[in-house]
Parts: structure tokens; C-alpha cells; sequence
């Protein structure tokens, strides 16, 4: 199908019609790309890099999806940069002093992130090239990557329209004396007031979507389903202008038509419009445009349907319909979500499971909405401490040696310097990193045991569900398996590690996985304290694998605005034994984990 208007901007309400009832669209304009969303967020994110100062810029960054913050926090401090007569960089960089200590933890976890990636992305802007650090923006917050792993035809096209953007910042680069952020951001202000403004990408044609063209760009094309908008006077045909200096007659060497040559062109392209379609032609004109002045059917309508101009053919929209456009489409923000299909595939991990178990807002954050959270200084210590056992046990695979030296290498090489309270604290926390790993480097070159795997990936169905995860490692020895989870816990106390061993949703579910997957139960799993040296095992026989099964809480997902909760039974029919919605808004039909 395909929506033929008459000019760019008669396009828009169109497309906002489409996207309120979630029906995929390409568009073919002559220009628009700096009115894109996906560029308006880059040249935001570009503005305030090259001045952190301008406040319009950095509040369309913190209101964007990559960073969200909440929109009343946002409010507050818009309201408090207005009444103090500071910026907005000020206000979010001096919380306390403006009085906004209060926000919420979420806010202020956000607003921290934000001025942590601003800071980073300011010092590169100092060495990098506009492009290099656009690149480094789309990569390290994930945008680029949520954008292509998305299947919908409005993705696709906002990363063409990002590669048309680049192809600009290249054409910069290709001429600037000094390529440098705050030069490009002055080179695009110029061009804009200049009246620049590309084209926006098209979707591939073989994507299921309506078009959405101007008449002029629809020359040639065909299509089964025609829709030929906006007909109403004084729009198609459109109102004549005069020439503001018209050339003299016996300047003009071509013969001038008789008649009203502006109206006979019109016509000609009222008549390409129409024959675009193969099967059916629908024409729409508004009544009512919104301006208040009520407007009549294109004479071309008429004409081309043989009939006679409408006794009442101009309307005026009462004040209630007035306000009711303002409504939302029906069936949209309700709030409620349909079950779960019978064949929908829902794919987990412990991760997500444990989340959700702890705090379904935490899973939300996490998992859901993706907002970016301050790197705690526990989970860059415990990472930098598994990538560096990781490296040990691989070299060991293949049969080689590693030194204590190679292995606090990995370590410092995996180090991130985020979230520590001070720099004291940060190079305590490095020095016991050491430590730790120099006790478990002592009692590894003791035992000398090669493991089976090391950081295997596994991954099964179970019914409709699909579960996924790693062990960290495994060593099968003829009819013993033992599975290893190493953990960065600080545990000092023997029954303190077994209760965690026999408690752990992880080791239930790694044992699970390995009965899928090797149709095997393991002998043993465990879990091994790094900093303590202690380990707390327990057997997984073939009851306490059903009963992980039967007591795991499972996640699903569908196109709404909640979270399904579901707990597994251990009857094969699995109707749910429970069923509630929680109220956690999702942004997409499908979460993967």
C-alpha cells in the first residue's frame, strides 16, 4: 500500500497515525534528515560535548532512551536551573547546593552516569577526530547495537539515516584544518542556517511496510493500494504564488501556453497520483485541518469522479471534537496484557531470574528499560577477579604455565576505575585483588586438576522455555562431574559457604542444564570463595533437579505494558500453578536476556 501526499510536511500526521497504531511505514522524502530523531539525538549528544553548557541539548540527552532520566526529577532540576539562573550541567553537577538532594535513587544514579560519560567523552573530543568520538558514543552505549538487533522497519531506517549523518561528518573531516568536536558542532550550525537539510534514508522494498511518498517521488512506481491524501483546495492543487520578479515576455524564448499553466500542471500530477494504482484508489480530504477555517474538496476530486460540488462540502469541527483529538488511540496505554501464546519461546537466565526474585524493580531497570546505573565498585572487583582465574584455567587447557606476574596482569588489564568511593579505596580493593588471587594461584599449582570446560556456554528448551547461561567450570572425571562457580563473596565461615551452596537458584539450574544437556546429573556443584579459599558443595540428585524446576519463578514477555510472573509446576500439562501481572511498563514485544 501506499500514502501519496502532496508535499513533504503533509506527511506527518500520517506517519504519527501509523506509529500510534504500530503499522510499519517507509518513508521517501526529499529532505528531513536533521529532523530525524536518531540525528536530533547525536547532535545533542555533539552540542553538549563541545559545550556541556547548553542546557537545551543536555535535557534532550537526559530525556533520551539511553539515559532516561526520570521525567520528574528532570522537571525539578529544568525548573531549578530557571530560578537560579544556572545552567543545567551546573545544576546536575551541584545537586546538594540547588537543594535537589531529594530526587529519586534512580535519578541521581542516572544524572552520576551521565556526568561520568560527558566527562569521558569531553576528554577524548580532546584527542579524537568528531567522527571518532560519535563512534565511540554509538558503540559504548549500546544505542547502535539496540537499533540493529531491533527487526522493525522504523530501526533500519534510523541506522541508514545514522550512516547518512556519518557520510556528513566524513565530508567535514575531508576539509577541516582541525577535526575536532566543537568544530564540527559549528560547521553543522551553519549549514542549518543555511537552509541544508539531506534526505532521510528509504527501507529496503522488499520490507513489509506502507509507503509514504510525495506524488513527485511516486513518479514511475505502482503499487495494488493507493491512498491519495490531503485533498482538499488550495493544497492540491496548491495555491498560486506570483513570481515576486517575473521575467519580461520577450525574454522568453519558449512559446507560452494559453490557459493557467500553473493549474494545468497541477492536473498533470493530480493524474500521475491516480493512475499510481493498480487495483484500488481511495482520495481522503479533511474536513477540518485544524486552522480553524473550514476547507473544500479539491476541485480535481470532482472532476475526476464526475460529480457536483457538495451542498455542504466545508465543515467546522465542534469544541469537543476540537479537545478529543488530543485523546489517546483507542486500545492504547491500558495497561493490560494478554497471556502469553501457547508457542511464544521465553528465554532465560539465572540473571534475570534472580532479579526479578529479589525486586521486580530492580528487574525492570535492569532488564527491561536498560537504564544506565553506576557501576558498582563490587561488581568491577568480582569481574576483574574471574577474568583472571578465566585466563589461568584456559593457559592450563592447553597445557601451558601461567606466573603469578601474568596473572595479576589479566587482572589489572580487566580493572576499570568506576564506582570506588575514593582512590585510597580503589587501590585497597587492587591490592586485595592481588592478595586473593596469590592464594588461589598457591593452591592451584598444588593440585595441578585440568578442567574439562571453562566458561561453557550452554543452552536448552524446556517446553516453550529457552534457558541460557555459562559455568565457569567444569572437570568430568569418568562417572564424576563437578561443576564450579567461583564467587568474589567475601565468606569466612564453612557453614556460611555450604548454606549458600545449598540455597543457590545458580547451582540448581547449572545442574539442570548439564542433566539437559549431557543427559547426566552431575556428582556435585560448587561454590568456590575466592578471597576465603573456602568451598560449599551439595549433591543435586534427580528430586532436587525437579524441584528447582518446580520452584523457579520464569519470566515472559508480550507486546503490552506488564510482566507476566509464572511459576513452573512439575505436572506436564504446565498450567500455571500461578499467575499475576505486575505493573512493570516493557518497551518491546520480546525480552531478550
Amino acid at each position: 500500500m501506499a500514502i501519496l501526499v502532496r508535499a513533504n510536511r503533509d506527511a506527518d500526521p500520517f506517519l504519527r497515525a501509523l506509529n500510534m497504531k504500530g503499522i510499519p511505514w517507509r518513508f521517501s522524502g526529499a529532505h528531513g534528515l536533521y529532523n530525524r530523531e536518531e540525528i536530533r539525538l547525536l547532535m545533542a549528544f555533539l552540542r553538549v560535548v563541545a559545550d556541556p553548557e547548553e542546557g537545551q541539548s543536555l535535557y534532550r540527552l537526559a530525556a533520551s532512551e539511553l539515559y532516561r532520566v526520570p521525567p520528574l526529577d528532570l522537571a525539578r532540576c529544568s525548573a531549578a536551573a530557571r530560578r537560579m539562573k544556572r545552567s543545567l550541567f551546573w545544576i546536575f553537577r551541584e545537586l546538594e547546593t540547588a537543594g535537589l538532594e531529594d530526587l529519586s535513587g534512580e535519578g541521581l544514579a542516572t544524572i552520576q552516569k551521565l556526568l561520568a560519560d560527558l566527562e569521558a567523552y569531553v576528554r577524548k573530543a580532546q584527542e579524537l577526530r568528531a567522527g571518532e568520538v560519535l563512534y565511540h558514543f554509538l558503540m559504548e552505549s549500546g544505542y547502535l547495537k539496540q537499533l540493529t538487533a531491533a527487526q522493525d522497519v522504523a530501526s533500519q531506517i534510523a541506522v541508514q539515516n545514522i550512516a547518512r549523518f556519518f557520510e556528513k561528518v566524513k565530508r567535514f573531516s575531508d576539509i577541516a584544518l582541525l577535526d575536532r568536536v566543537a568544530q564540527f558542532v559549528d560547521y553543522q550550525e551553519k549549514l542549518l542556517e543555511a537552509g541544508e537539510d539531506p534526505a532521510v534514508a528509504e527501507a529496503d522494498v522488499d520490507t513489509d511496510a506502507v509507503n509514504v511518498l510525495t506524488v513527485h517521488k511516486a513518479k514511475g512506481l505502482e503499487f495494488p493500494v493507493v491512498f491519495l491524501v490531503g485533498l482538499a483546495a488550495d493544497k492540491f492543487p496548491s495555491r498560486g504564488r506570483r513570481d515576486r520578479i517575473e521575467l519580461p515576455a520577450p525574454l522568453i524564448k519558449d512559446r507560452i501556453p494559453e490557459g493557467d499553466v500553473r493549474l494545468q500542471e497541477e492536473r498533470r500530477l493530480f493524474y500521475v497520483a491516480m493512475t499510481r494504482a493498480k487495483e484500488e484508489l481511495c482520495f481522503t480530504s479533511s474536513r477540518d485541518s485544524g486552522t480553524g477555517k473550514p476547507k473544500k474538496v479539491s476541485p480535481f476530486v470532482l472532476e475526476a469522479l464526475d460529480v457536483p460540488m457538495p451542498e455542504e462540502a466545508a465543515f467546522r469541527a465542534s469544541p469537543d471534537e476540537v479537545i478529543a483529538r488530543f485523546a489517546s488511540p483507542a486500545g492504547e496505554g491500558s495497561g493490560v496484557l494478554e497471556p502469553m501464546a501457547a508457542d511464544e519461546i521465553l528465554t532465560l537466565s539465572h540473571f534475570s531470574v534472580d532479579d526479578y526474585r529479589t525486586c521486580p524493580l530492580k528487574y525492570k531497570y535492569v532488564h527491561v528499560l536498560q537504564v544506565p546505573i553506576r557501576e558498582h565498585h563490587a561488581v568491577i572487583y568480582g569481574k576483574a577477579l574471574h577474568d583472571a582465574v578465566q585466563a589461568y584455567f584456559r593457559r592450563r587447557m592447553r597445557g601451558a604455565r601461567m606466573t603469578l606476574g601474568e596473572l595479576w596482569g589479566v587482572f589489572e588489564g580487566s580493572w576499570v576505575s568506576r564506582g570506588f568511593l575514593s582512590r585510597e579505596h580503589e587501590e585497597q580493593r587492587q591490592e586485595a585483588g592481588r592478595q586473593t588471587l596469590k592464594q588461589f594461584f598457591l593452591r592451584e599449582e598444588e593440585v595441578e586438576t585440568v578442567p574439562t570446560f571453562v566458561e561453557k556456554e550452554f543452552g536448552f528448551a524446556l517446553g516453550r522455555d529457552r534457558v541460557i547461561g555459562r559455568w565457569d567450570r567444569v572437570d568430568a572425571r569418568g562417572e564424576e562431574v563437578v561443576i564450579i562457580d567461583y564467587k568474589s563473596s567475601d565468606v569466612r565461615q564453612p557453614k556460611e559457604a555450604k548454606r549458600r551452596a545449598r540455597e543457590s537458584l545458580q547451582l540448581g539450574i547449572y545442574a539442570l542444564a548439564y542433566r539437559e544437556t549431557y543427559g547426566q546429573i552431575p556428582t556435585r556443584v560448587e561454590l568456590h570463595f575466592l578471597e576465603s579459599g573456602l568451598s560449599g558443595a551439595v549433591q543435586k540428585t534427580a528430586e532436587a533437579i525437579e524441584e528447582t524446576m518446580s520452584e523457579s519463578v520464569y519470566l515472559g514477555s508480550v507486546e503490552g505494558s506488564s510482566v507476566h510472573l509464572r511459576t513452573r509446576p512439575t505436572t506436564s500439562d504446565r498450567k500455571p500453578l500461578l499467575e499475576t501481572v505486575a505493573p512493570v511498563p516493557v518497551g518491546a514485544a520480546v525480552v531478550a536476556l
